[in-house]
């Protein structure tokens, strides 16, 4: 039995980029001031792939194949022997050589999270997989949450719970008692993750960092991927590389991908390109240079800080009656909404191309970026009240401004 024949192809390309995109409709009937606002909302629910989106579900899919590449030879003895009663976790282990795992590493904001949640619906297709003979069902992948208020016993529980919930087992009251040990428990979570899930993903597994119980997590953790046999993804902040490296084994089997925020070029101009198809305002926007500029400046290539800003400055533009996103109704938005995260974000410490890779930005599949900066002055009399000072202050944010005393 190849239970990978259950599982759906393998997407490249364009039909990866397709699946995992998701565009909410645009509802552009009612285009009352209230209506809009409320409509904008949607685009919190937009997710558009980047180059970190496609990498992770390669890693994933491929996570899944050699585990359950693994679960069909134990089946196949399974088979054989004509058992279909739970197995000792110590005993299977011998069977399948262990178990794997991979650690992705992400900047906060950047979207590992919703990366993995599209990678998950596309490899899962929102269902499990059922084997006959013997009869068994199969979570392909499992995601759980690390807590560093949970102890090592709460863990193994939350591990059950899930499951529990998923495919309507009841080993987490089966286990959950106050006389079990966290070696029995290590024993039965081994046994239902062998039996009932391909691929298990623990999630901001950085609060474990620093954590006095860290050290034994990494010990018990060791132990599961010894007899579990299945594929584990660790994901979590930079600091989850300090959990890693604590231990000379996972180090060793480990495989890794670090993803920070997208660099000002073809990927960011993409991403925002989609994004600007999402405009709720009544007078419309092309992305140019120079707000592309502006929008990187502010969210460091952030996608989570780009999308905050997006909505941000639409909605002060539609509040305030001015219908326009610009880099004045951005700037607007920055200072009023996010200049708090600025210290946390590391904003304004980029590196724009020089002229010649900005040309070579420019030559994208959908034609050129314009370079025109000449709406950098529109309305700024209105914006600036016609007070000179705060036209300066205003204008200082898109270009330099040197002020000569005469």
């Amino acid at each position: 039995m190849n239970l990978t024949d259950k599982m759906p192809p393998y997407y490249t390309d364009n039909e990866l980029t397709k699946k995992l995109s998701v565009l909410p409709e645009i509802k552009p009937d009612d285009t009352s001031k209230q209506s809009r606002l409320l409509n904008l909302l949607s685009v919190y629910d937009l997710f558009i792939p980047t180059n970190m989106a496609r990498e992770i579900y390669s890693t994933v899919y491929f996570a899944l194949v050699r585990s359950l590449n693994r679960k069909s030879k134990l089946y196949d003895t399974y088979k054989m022997n004509d058992n279909r009663k739970v197995i000792n976790g110590r005993g299977i282990t011998s069977g399948i050589n262990g178990g794997d795992c991979s650690l992705i590493v992400g900047d906060s904001g950047v979207g590992k999270s919703q990366s993995i949640a599209r990678a998950v619906s596309i490899i899962s297709e929102n269902s499990v997989i059922e084997t006959e003979n013997p009869y068994c069902t199969v979570i392909p992948v499992m995601t759980v949450e690390a807590s560093p208020m949970v102890s090592i016993k709460g863990f193994f529980l939350e591990i059950l719970r899930v499951m529990d919930s998923i495919i309507g087992t009841d080993y987490y009251m089966a286990n959950n008692r106050t006389t079990i040990n966290t070696d029995s428990l290590l024993g039965a979570v081994s046994n239902a993750l062998l039996l009932h899930c391909g691929v298990l993903i623990v999630d901001e597994v950085d609060r474990l960092v620093g954590n006095k119980k860290s050290y034994t997590f990494v010990n018990f953790i060791t132990e599961l991927l010894n007899m579990c046999g299945i594929s584990i993804i660790f994901v979590g902040t930079p600091r989850a590389i300090e959990f890693f490296s604590s231990t000379e084994y996972l180090s060793r089997r480990s495989m890794g991908n670090v993803y920070r925020q997208m660099p000002y070029g073809n990927e960011y101009y993409g991403f925002c390109k989609e994004l600007f198809n999402y405009q709720f305002t009544l007078h419309k926007t092309e992305l140019d240079s120079n707000i592309l500029r502006l929008f990187y400046k502010y969210s460091n290539g952030i996608a989570a800080l780009t999308v905050q800003l997006f909505v941000a400055a639409q909605q002060i533009a539609i509040s305030n009656d001015y219908e326009k996103l610009d880099m004045l109704s951005a700037s607007q938005a920055f200072t009023d909404k996010m200049s708090i995260i600025t210290p946390y974000a590391d904003l304004g410490k980029h590196i724009f191309p020089n002229a010649r890779s900005q040309k070579e930005l420019s030559e994208t599949d959908n034609g050129t970026i314009p370079f025109d900066y000449n709406n950098i002055f529109e309305n700024l009399s209105v914006r600036a009240d016609k007070n000179a000072d705060k036209a300066i202050e205003i204008l200082s944010k898109y270009i330099t401004v040197e002020c000569i005393k005469l």
